[in-house]
């Protein structure tokens, strides 16, 4: 069940830290400092909702069943988050230097790292979708089986598809345990 919290804190913090470091580098070259300071709390915010998504993270690494490949990956993401947790503190810092107001020729450096910032976010996030889309850690493996024998009837092997039958088999996907009878309703033929 951890490995559920972490996704919940994860989307926060990309999304706070992106949006903010775009809307405060935006905001820094275009000299719109409503915009700097909307970017800024949201890089605040996302930085602080780190912690707590680092800290999940590492709860959930330690509770669901990993692939032996899955591993580096997942030690590559880890290392990524603490590099994404060291940027944005040295940038937060950087500006608490100067009591928020950097001076004009600190703008565009502060700028460009703040977009290099949002890379390494991007990169982070990239990383952890792997490890559930290609690895399929923390994914239930029952529930995926589940769907991919359903799928067979309409996709074959999901790799080729077949050309259309006459009759085409729709799979809706309905959540039910793995040993109930089939539910009325989820497959439905179309003519």
């Amino acid at each position: 069940m951890l490995h559920l919290i972490h996704p919940a804190w994860v989307h926060f913090a990309v999304a706070f830290l992106v949006a903010g470091s775009l809307a405060e580098a935006w905001g820094m070259l275009a000299r719109r400092e409503g915009a700097a300071r909307f970017g800024a709390t949201l890089v605040l915010l996302g930085t602080t909702c780190l912690v707590p998504t680092m800290v999940s993270g590492t709860l959930a690494a330690n509770s669901v069943d990993m692939p032996g490949e899955a591993m580096a990956a997942l030690n590559r993401h880890e290392t990524f988050a603490w590099v994404l947790l060291a940027v944005y503190l040295a940038a937060l810092f950087w500006k608490a230097s100067y009591r928020g107001r950097l001076p004009a020729a600190q703008r565009l450096p502060f700028a460009i790292y703040l977009l290099l910032a949002a890379g390494v976010t991007a990169y982070t996030g990239l990383l952890g979708g792997r490890l559930v889309y290609t690895h399929g850690v923390g994914v239930d493996a029952g529930a995926a089986s589940l769907l991919e024998h359903r799928l067979e009837g309409v996709a074959g092997d999901l790799r080729i598809l077949p050309k259309p039958p006459h009759r085409v088999r729709v799979p809706v996907l309905a959540v039910r345990h793995v040993d109930a009878q089939p539910v009325a309703g989820v497959d439905q033929d179309l003519a």
